[in-house]
């Protein structure tokens, strides 16, 4: 049976994490046959008793997960380690939040497993009319989603550009691959930016993803999203830019 590796990196996610990892636990596929390899990244400085939490449920659900200790910090850092550590036959990323529905999980991994594509992006578009501009409409941090939609219209317009694609969501945290398509690419950057560079090396390699929309609800800087647009979006521009010069 093929399997599909479930990465999950996880820092300071005690809220949220223990609700994704049941989801995951009761969720079944319906028209694929598919087994599951979860892989959770643990950042070491997480200090908020993600770990013991982490620890608890596998140890209560006969070893449902393996848990990894990332001892560099970075997202991007633990998305590598766990494309190390994955033996299945495709490769999905999975954030320790509420964001996405998991029940989405069937839509990006039927092409993949009927080889009609090695590569899915779930796109944060469900109709014809969503704007971009309300991807991320944080009711009590109007400002803060104003910049990050702002900041992923700018990235996905300047990837569009440099790398003649025609992307609609690039940040979105469901890209499912292939994994042979991951085969000689070395990814030289360990945080938010990983995924963008990550794309930027498929692109140049003429590997582009079929975009299939899914399901999302945004959450706020309070209920623990970490992305900053001014940092974060400085080292996508940077990533964008050299990676369309050098390989």
């Amino acid at each position: 049976m093929d399997k599909v590796s479930i990465l999950i990196p996880v820092f300071n996610e005690d809220k949220t994490i223990i609700k994704v990892l049941e989801n995951l636990k009761s969720h079944k596929f319906n028209n694929i046959n598919l087994e599951k390899e979860i892989i959770i990244l643990l950042d070491n400085r997480s200090n908020d008793g993600s770990k013991e939490k982490i620890e608890t449920f596998i140890n209560s659900n006969n070893n449902f997960a393996e848990l990894h200790i990332i001892s560099q910090p970075g997202k991007g850092y633990a998305i590598k380690k766990g494309f190390e550590k994955s033996t299945g036959k495709f490769i999905l990323i999975q954030d320790a939040d509420l964001e996405y529905d998991i029940n989405d999980y069937e839509k990006l991994l039927t092409p993949l497993y009927y080889d009609e594509c090695n590569f899915v992006l779930g796109i944060r578009f469900n109709k014809k009319d969503d704007s971009p501009w309300e991807m991320r409409k944080i009711k009590n941090e109007k400002t803060y989603g104003f910049f990050l939609n702002l900041g992923g219209i700018i990235i996905n317009l300047i990837m569009n550009i440099l790398y003649n694609v025609k992307i609609k969501d690039q940040a979105t945290m469901y890209k499912v691959f292939n994994k042979k398509i991951l085969n000689g690419i070395h990814l030289d950057t360990n945080n938010f930016e990983t995924e963008v560079e990550l794309l930027c090396k498929l692109f140049k390699r003429k590997i582009y993803p079929l975009q299939i929309p899914i399901k999302y609800r945004a959450r706020s800087k309070a209920d623990g999203k970490k992305i900053n647009f001014f940092k974060d979006g400085i080292s996508f521009l940077k990533v964008l830019f050299k990676y369309r010069i050098f390989n």
